[in-house]
């Protein structure tokens, strides 16, 4: 009997224990999630000279709107922040999340050679930063 419930604690030990490990890592990856966002936001605000309280406005101009795309598709590409996590930062709808990068901006991209030049040069000077940050 005293075996059984010694294999039982065992059990649940390494399972605790790998779950804190599991957990651990979890929180680490979502710190750098979170430090690559603000790094890609304000990339791509510097970029284009703007500022991110107007990424997050309401307006529609092509002069806002091409950076919030591009910001939207960076963070989906370079982070496991999901399309709802990624809308609150510009403040917007999940859906447009998922418009931005997979629709507008890869269409973008494949018919405009300029703004391929654009958003290979932001996400080269993003992975400048984000190099910087692991040891």
């Amino acid at each position: 009997m005293t075996d059984c419930v010694r294999i039982i604690a065992e059990t649940t030990y390494d399972k605790l224990t790998a779950q804190r490990v599991i957990d651990k890592r979890h929180v680490l990856r979502t710190m750098f999630d979170q430090q690559i966002a603000e790094i890609v936001t304000d990339t791509v605000c510097r970029y284009y000279r703007t500022e991110m309280r107007v990424i997050r406005s309401q307006t529609r101009l092509r002069e806002v709107a091409i950076p919030r795309q591009i910001i939207a598709y960076l963070l989906c590409k370079l982070t496991g922040l999901t399309v709802t996590e990624i809308g609150k930062k510009i403040k917007r709808d999940h859906s447009t999340v998922i418009h931005s990068s997979r629709v507008a901006v890869p269409n973008m991209i494949e018919t405009d050679k300029k703004m391929l030049h654009e958003i290979q040069h932001i996400e080269d000077l993003v992975m400048t930063f984000i190099k910087k940050l692991k040891p």
